[in-house]
């Protein structure tokens, strides 16, 4: 009889359906034994990766048993919560904690409760890692301090599950772990980098992010959306004189009260510092005033802390989509140019404005430029120069007045009356008048040069603003009698605030001169009271000199008999033609200043020799 070969197998149906069962059953436990050695060693790429083994191993694990469960709980036994009880649900969410399942049974009977109640038993009779009981095992896992995760492994027949099973669902349990664990660090990450983490709402990068979708649905919807930065006042003051923890507490008290009067749908953010952003989506301007209302009301009362009482209010810019700009930055730069400009104004709430003549977005960009080239980022302020002439010497030029211009990278050259706007209402103007005194004292630095140099009410309200000019001018070695600062009749309008710092100038030997005299409704009492050197004359009366207008002349000549009551020189200003010149002069004032003596240069054009004691000057 011949010897049977293995290609003769296949004749055989019984013996070939065999042999492809053997194989069938080969591949399998290689594809087992493959998956558990990357089980086993964890050897995944990512969370990605770690989830289809786990799809995969429990899939294995289901075609051996009847149910494979998931469960995870906190603390005591009692509060179990069932995760996930299939392969669909263990792979599709593993780690569904918020989600209460009750026990349930797959296959459709009363039996699965009846194994999660044996499985809870034998977990908490034994309270060891591994637990059989007859047909069930149950693995436990503890992940955190509070937070176990098992596997349950429930066979249809009493036969005790293969320890096969339970290393393989060991692995699994481990993979599981492994995979919540980095679930937990990437929400904690995304926590950490959408949370202040001293106040615990949102910080400027969630503040961005929500603020483009609401856009998104305020544009698709064609409503508005509000956004207000908030600062707080003297916050800086809490913390130098009591301490950044007590600062720290006073910020979360004002974040508790913020948010009390913040609607569900309204984001809360701090910002930095001591300033945040509050986004009101589907909110106009009436609206976003409303709110700002309610969050002063609700820092009225004052904050105990430290056994200290203390009060802090807020100023509040807000800016309206798509009034005030199309882009998230452009609502922030305008919000927080209103919010400064509230601040400096001593007003508590703002609404962005933009100056006349300009759109929202050209006042944004210089808003924008002005930022960056006040903290030395980008752009100049170049120093231009008009002269003012002796009238009784040939016109020699004996003084220069400084006239800025803003030189930008992508706007060109801006001037006064472009920027200078801009940054008055936007809260800038004391920052850029302190860089402008700051360059035309450094120019001056070695020359006899007497310079005018105009500031802003906000700036020599502010207080310190009178030894910044004496640091300086000490700094450079320039004698303050060669520095005027021109100052506008807003100035005079509130003398109660301007007295102390026009004293402390004018005993320092800085001299005061009155700018475009005769456009506001300065009180010549107040004149008189005041430490004013010099009035300069408004082109609008210096230019009708020339003409029949009898009540200009007689504004003149009661201007130039006051200057020689109080012992000050007048320029006159604006003069363009040789009669307004002849005029000036028939007044008895000896300094002008206009286009027919000279157009504004750049300084380094201008080399004037002063001549010492023109002109009769009270205090001089």
């Amino acid at each position: 009889m011949p010897h049977s070969h293995d290609g003769d197998r296949g004749a055989d149906p019984i013996a070939q359906a065999r042999h492809l069962a053997d194989l069938e059953h080969l591949r399998e436990r290689n594809a087992r034994l493959e998956l558990f050695v990357r089980l086993s060693t964890r050897a995944v790429a990512d969370i990605n990766d770690a989830r289809a083994l786990t799809r995969d191993a429990l899939s294995q694990l289901a075609t051996h048993l009847r149910i494979v469960g998931v469960f995870a709980w906190n603390g005591p036994a009692e509060g179990m919560l069932l995760v996930a009880s299939t392969v669909k649900e263990a792979t599709g969410g593993v780690l569904r904690l918020d989600t209460d399942l009750t026990p349930h049974d797959p296959a459709g009977t009363a039996s699965w409760a009846d194994s999660f109640r044996s499985l809870d038993a034998a977990r908490s009779a034994t309270g060891l890692p591994l637990s059989t009981l007859n047909s069930h095992v149950v693995l436990n896992c503890p992940v955190t301090e509070t937070l176990q995760l098992a596997i349950a492994l429930v066979d249809s027949t009493d036969d005790p599950i293969p320890a096969e099973d339970v290393a393989y669902a060991a692995s699994v349990l481990n993979l599981l772990a492994l995979i919540h664990a980095q679930e937990q660090r990437q929400s904690e990450a995304a926590t950490l980098a959408y949370t202040d983490p001293l106040t615990g709402i949102a910080n400027r990068r969630a503040f961005v992010d929500q603020a483009n979708r609401h856009m998104a649905l305020a544009s698709r919807e064609n409503r508005a959306m509000a956004l207000l930065f908030i600062d707080l006042n003297r916050f800086k003051d809490v913390n130098d004189s009591f301490g950044h923890s007590v600062g720290d507490e006073l910020l979360n008290q004002i974040t508790a009260r913020i948010n009390g009067v913040c609607r569900t749908s309204d984001l809360l953010a701090r910002l930095g510092g001591d300033e945040f952003g509050l986004l009101l989506p589907l909110t106009n301007a009436d609206g976003a005033l409303a709110m700002a209302a309610r969050i002063h009301d609700a820092l009225l009362a004052p904050f105990s802390l430290a056994g200290e009482t203390i009060q802090c209010g807020t100023s509040v810019g807000i800016a309206v989509f798509p009034d005030h700009g199309e882009t998230v930055d452009d609502l922030q730069q305008a919000a927080d140019a209103a919010m400064y400009s509230a601040k400096h104004s001593q007003e508590p709430t703002r609404v962005y404005r933009p100056p006349q003549n300009q759109s929202a977005r050209q006042t944004l960009l210089i808003d924008q430029r002005l930022r960056r080239v006040i903290n030395g980022e980008d752009g100049a302020i170049a120093l231009h120069c008009q002269p003012i002439v002796a009238l009784d010497d040939g016109c020699a030029v004996r003084e220069l007045e400084v006239l800025s211009r803003f030189d930008t990278s992508d706007m060109g050259r801006l001037t006064p009356d472009q920027f200078i706007p801009v940054a008055e209402r936007n809260g800038l103007i004391v920052d850029l008048d302190r860089l402008i005194l700051k360059q035309t004292v450094a120019a001056m630095a070695g020359s006899d040069t007497v310079m005018s140099v105009n500031i802003a009410a906000p700036t020599l309200y502010h207080a310190d603003f009178p030894a910044y000019v004496s640091e300086l001018l000490d700094a450079s070695g320039i004698g303050p009698h060669q520095l005027y600062l021109e100052i506008t009749e807003r100035v005079v309008t509130d003398p109660g605030r301007a007295l102390a710092a026009l004293e402390a100038l004018s005993s320092a030997g800085v001299r005061i001169a009155l700018d475009d005299f005769g456009t506001g409704y300065s009180s010549l009492t107040v004149i008189a009271d005041l430490p004013i050197h010099r009035i300069k004359i408004d082109r609008r009366f210096v230019q009708q000199l020339g003409a029949e207008h009898p009540l200009q002349r007689a504004i003149v000549e009661s201007v130039v008999a006051m200057a020689d009551g109080l012992g000050v020189s007048l320029v006159a200003e604006g003069i363009e033609t040789l009669a307004q010149e002849q005029a000036v002069r028939d007044h008895g004032i000896l300094l002008a200043q206009g286009y027919r003596f000279g157009r504004p240069e750049p300084m380094e054009v201008m080399r004037p020799q002063p001549v010492p004691g023109l002109g009769h000057e009270r205090g001089t």
